[in-house]
């Protein structure tokens, strides 16, 4: 946490994070949102995007109040109601005024150009109150510069949102580039080995 929030704090527009499934994504993602949202505000929230409904309702479950006793948060911080919300429908609860994390899945970033929707929402409230929402970006080895959702994410990077990509693995086997990283071969001899440095090109 001290790490990824110290890479951020520097000004980096992507942070990658990578951890073996089973030890605590969603529990980083969440005490990112409550320390840089609501006790210092860095944020204006944070929109996470998942690849399933599954992972999506997992950062808004039930398991979240145990990271908010864990932190030392208290409910009526946010009048009762849980500061993660599982968006179901951009139309009914796009961006909810309580919510310091909104979960989303990876369809509707791409999803009839939403991508349009969300970096308009991030100006407007960047216009509003001068700080961008942070986009976490969940199992991102799925994302590449090659696909739909690669490009939602080089659209925002372009805007200027700041990104966390979070992932149980740096690579991808058909070696297609993920958003905000440049692969860098070790051995000329033998490209399968390669290593990521990241980047804030989104080219």
């Amino acid at each position: 946490y001290n790490c990824v929030v110290s890479k951020i704090r520097s000004g980096d527009k992507t942070v990658s994070v990578m951890l073996p499934t089973g030890t605590g994504k969603s529990d980083l993602i969440r005490a990112i949102a409550i320390g840089l949202v609501k006790r210092s505000p860095l944020f204006s929230g944070v929109w996470a995007f998942s690849p399933s409904t599954q992972l999506r309702d997992q950062l808004a479950s039930k398991d979240a109040g145990e990271t908010l006793s864990r932190l030392g948060v208290l409910s009526t911080d946010f009048g009762g109601v849980s500061p993660f919300v599982a968006v179901d429908s951009l139309s009914t609860e796009r961006f909810r005024n309580n919510a310091v994390l909104e979960s989303f899945t990876t369809q509707f970033l791409t999803a009839n150009g939403n991508v349009k929707l969300f970096i308009a929402a991030a100006k407007q409230l960047h216009r509003k109150t001068g700080i961008f929402p942070l986009v976490v970006i969940d199992e991102s080895h799925l994302f590449s510069t090659d696909n739909v959702w690669g490009g939602a994410v080089e659209e925002m990077l372009v805007v200027g949102i700041p990104i966390l990509l979070v992932t149980g693995t740096a690579f991808r086997s058909d070696r297609s580039k993920i958003p905000g990283f440049v692969t860098i071969p070790i051995d000329q001899a033998d490209k399968r080995f390669v290593k990521t440095e990241k980047t804030n090109d989104p080219g």
